[in-house]
């Protein structure tokens, strides 16, 4: 059911479709790999970006997700995290001045720390000089028209898919496709994960 929601949707780039797909199987287990893809959805105003965000990727990491959204910052979401390892969702991660601008770069510093398992922590000093530590073991999906990705070291760690608009007859029928990812759908997937992580280990040792 997944793969053919998500194959449904129509992508710029056809192998986009296997990149989401391995995303959403890996984003519940994120804490406990060595290395955290991350991945930018994009495409014009109308092709399905928060679509797919409502309708996919919320439904497959369930309520274990962190939900940003707009002029979120990266103190916010890191704040948020904690020590926790969750899939942090960004629908509308736009760039659209400086400030907005400054702000998501400060989220893709944050997403950068977040790829590679470490025992190495984020600290900061706070006016009582007791400081606070915060360790980023998240992975993170981010959606927007515009893809802010400066640095190659945030490039290296991005994959991009991209979106085209669909014309309202096809999305119909694709739209029938993506009622049937549920989040009970999400569940089962991450239970099926779990049971195959040894398999996934080597599959990622091999790559």
């Amino acid at each position: 059911v997944l793969i053919e929601a998500v194959k449904a949707l129509k992508w710029e780039h056809s192998e986009s479709a296997k990149y989401l797909l391995g995303w959403c199987a890996i984003a519940r287990l994120c804490g406990a790999l060595e290395w955290r893809p991350h991945c930018w959805l994009t495409g014009p105003s109308g092709s399905g970006k928060s679509t797919v965000i409502e309708m996919i990727i919320k439904n497959v990491c369930g309520d274990m997700a962190i939900q940003p959204v707009g002029n979120s910052s990266e103190a916010g979401i890191r704040q948020a995290i904690k020590f926790n390892a969750l899939p942090v969702i960004f629908d509308e991660a736009e760039s659209n001045n400086r400030a907005s601008a400054k702000r998501i770069q400060g989220v893709l510093e944050l997403a950068r720390q977040a790829s590679s398992a470490s025992d190495a922590r984020i600290m900061k000093g706070t006016a009582n000089q007791s400081g606070i530590q915060f360790k980023i073991n998240c992975i993170f999906f981010l959606s927007s028209i515009q893809v802010s990705l400066m640095e190659e070291a945030d490039q290296n760690r991005f994959t991009v898919l991209e979106l085209q608009r669909n014309d309202g007859t096809a999305w119909l029928e694709v739209k029938k496709k993506l009622d049937l990812v549920t989040e009970e759908l999400g569940d089962r997937l991450f239970s099926r994960m779990i049971r195959l992580f040894p398999a996934l280990q080597k599959s990622i040792q091999t790559f």
